[in-house]
């Protein structure tokens, strides 16, 4: 009842800010819009219909979808990111500034804080997750939006790295913090993109070179850190088997998946319960799978090919193909992939210009 209630204000809010924005234009995002999510209604009715069917269950996604699609074509791609970036860091400085007082003055206390206020920002304790409850989440949220600005993280330099710092540092040190194996993978991939593409390190061999060097370094500390070293060891004791129970995950979703690989099996339903039990399934932790045996691998394709194609609309100065490999990575750690987060990257902005261009 409070999911639906929040799906309806959502709904709403984002209707207004879609009427309110001036004048209106159909173009290929409405079609998108309205057939994903008539797609996404229509494949969750002929799964509740043979189970118990919940008519407001079938309005969820589609609301989130169209919400997007509303703010999208309400606002300009350069502002929207900015302000999204804006929020996140200030989101950012509270986290860190709740896990120090966490960790200096409470650091005995039981795992979920031993106040409201560390309940919020500090659910896994030692592993910050802010306000998205897992370590997991929150790494996909900042990966999200930091590859909104990879044509600008492309043009760093030595020059200018003060600026970078002051704009990007923040979300970069809670990205390193958060302790995600997942979300260390994101960045390396990241910091792959921004060395392949960086036009002041071409230009300078050896900067280039100095460059690659700090990377790889980089990456190793990251590979040798405890929270990665005890996640893909062999010991299942640590970290409740984390690598283990993902990787079973996947093989039970990529099975679940083909059972009704055209529409899916729904969501939290009868069949998913069943087969979920049948082939294993224990945290459905991959959200690309999950959303092939939730509404079928049509729709998991079409979703694809049109972040692909919003990718190429961005003009990041990446490749979208390329682009979309840390977006891929992230996304295939948790299983909420029909979150908002994930939408921005499918519709057409109102206006692509430059902000004070």
């Amino acid at each position: 009842m409070i999911h639906n209630s929040l799906y309806a204000f959502y709904f709403i809010t984002t209707l207004l800010l879609f009427l309110v924005k001036g004048k209106k234009t159909f173009n290929s995002s409405t079609t998108i819009a309205i057939l994903m999510s008539l797609w996404l209604a229509f494949s969750r009715f002929l799964v509740e219909i043979n189970d118990s069917l919940r008519i407001a269950a079938l309005f969820g996604a589609p609301m989130v979808l169209i919400g997007v699609y509303f703010i999208a074509s309400s606002v300009n791609f350069y502002e929207f990111r900015e302000l999204l970036l804006k929020h996140l860091n200030r989101i950012s400085i509270i986290t860190i500034l709740t896990w120090f007082i966490h960790e200096t003055f409470f650091p005995y206390s039981f795992t979920y804080g031993s106040t409201i206020f560390f309940l919020v920002f500090h659910k896994w304790g030692d592993r910050m997750a802010s306000l998205w409850w897992e370590p997991g989440m929150y790494q996909i949220i900042m990966i999200f939006i930091l590859m909104l600005f990879m044509d600008e993280l492309k043009k760093i330099s030595f020059s200018n790295l003060r600026y970078y710092i002051k704009k990007f540092g923040w979300v970069i040190a809670c990205l390193i913090m958060c302790r995600s194996t997942m979300g260390y993978m994101c960045l390396i991939a990241m910091i792959g993109l921004v060395f392949l593409f960086n036009d002041s390190l071409g230009k300078k061999k050896f900067l280039y070179f100095l460059g690659l060097v700090l990377g790889v370094v980089l990456i190793i500390l990251i590979l040798r850190s405890d929270v990665v070293v005890q996640k893909i060891g062999e010991d299942e004791n640590t970290r409740s088997g984390s690598y283990r129970i993902r990787m079973q995950d996947n093989i039970a979703l990529l099975n679940m998946s083909f059972v009704s690989p055209i529409l899916g099996i729904g969501e939290n339903s009868r069949l998913t319960e069943k087969y979920g039990v049948i082939y294993n399934n224990i945290t459905a932790s991959n959200g690309w799978l999950k959303l092939a045996v939730r509404s079928g691998w049509p729709f998991l394709i079409c979703f694809i090919l049109i972040m692909l194609k919003g990718l190429s609309r961005m003009k990041l100065g990446v490749p979208a193909v390329m682009a979309f490999i840390p977006l891929f990575l992230s996304y295939s750690n948790e299983h909420y992939i029909l979150y908002p987060i994930a939408l921005i990257y499918l519709f057409k902005y109102k206006s692509y210009k430059k902000v004070g261009g």
